[in-house]
């Protein structure tokens, strides 16, 4: 301590650091680093103490505000690209509610980085902006430069396809879907895509037999699938396909006690109308 009034220079003040941080004097340490990070004239070294007092303010005193402050000014006594501290300043300002300040360092960091990486930046953006500022038009712009930057990526196409069914341009809607099927490689996951392309199609445009096709896909990549055989099955039944369709209900017969009563019911129903208009 009596170094330190006599000759306020960093190698004093990071043994006073020292000590406290052993003792555990979290609050006497933050004035201590801020005047280390004054006095400091070497611009790395300045920069490390900016990050290194951005984790304790955010870590020891939830203070996410201040230490995004504290990784901005690192940012800028840097003077380049560093993902590292956007990272952090993003994750600070989005736990101080700052996130009109989060959206657009993430946007400003997709630049930094190319693709799929790219792409997973601006979604994480727009979804920011969609989610906590509710302004659906710019998240939009920003799921549309996702895909510029990823053509398949699998989110930008899922909150795209979810922008245009709100508008009521189920086509374009389908058109985002496949981009999803494109994407995804699980065949669990590729049916339900095509489920609902179905249902899309079935609900929305009033096409059943592109619906049809939709199903038939989803059916085949998972025939347990509800979202798939119950409409297809439906559907066979209002085109008198009575061997298509009863075949759907004989595989979901063989579930019937898993079922509810009055959904098991209306199955045996139906499956015994396929059976007499099949002449079975």
């Amino acid at each position: 301590q009596e170094v330190l009034h006599r000759v306020p220079r960093s190698a004093a003040l990071d043994g006073k650091a020292r000590i406290l941080k052993k003792l555990e004097r979290w609050e006497e340490i933050v004035p201590v680093m801020e005047r280390q990070i004054d006095l400091e004239e070497d611009g790395p070294r300045k920069v490390d103490l900016l990050k290194g007092l951005a984790s304790l303010l955010a870590a020891r005193f939830g203070r996410f505000g201040d230490a995004a402050d504290r990784l901005e000014k690192a940012l800028e006594i840097k003077g380049g690209p560093d993902l590292e501290i956007v990272d952090l300043i993003v994750e600070a300002c989005e736990k101080s509610d700052r996130c009109e300040e989060a959206a657009r360092w993430l946007e400003k960091s997709s630049d930094l980085v190319t693709g799929e990486a790219r792409a997973d930046r601006r979604v994480a953006a727009g979804e920011m902006i969609e989610l906590k500022l509710h302004d659906r038009e710019r998240a939009t712009l920003l799921y549309r430069r996702a895909l510029d930057a990823h053509p398949t990526h699998v989110k930008a196409a899922a909150a795209m396809r979810t922008t245009f069914a709100s508008r009521g341009d189920h086509g374009a809607a389908l058109d985002m879907l496949r981009k999803e099927i494109d994407a995804t490689q699980g065949a669990l996951e590729k049916a339900r895509l095509w489920a609902e392309m179905g249902r899309i199609a079935r609900v929305d445009l009033k096409e059943p037999a592109k619906a049809i096709d939709f199903y038939e896909k989803a059916h085949a990549l998972d025939p347990t699938l509800v979202e798939a055989g119950e409409p297809l099955a439906e559907l066979y039944r209002e085109t008198q396909r009575w061997d298509q369709a009863l075949r759907i209900f004989e595989k979901f017969a063989e579930s019937a006690e898993a079922m509810e009563p009055s959904k098991a019911a209306e199955l045996f129903f139906r499956y015994g109308e396929a059976s007499l208009e099949r002449n079975d």
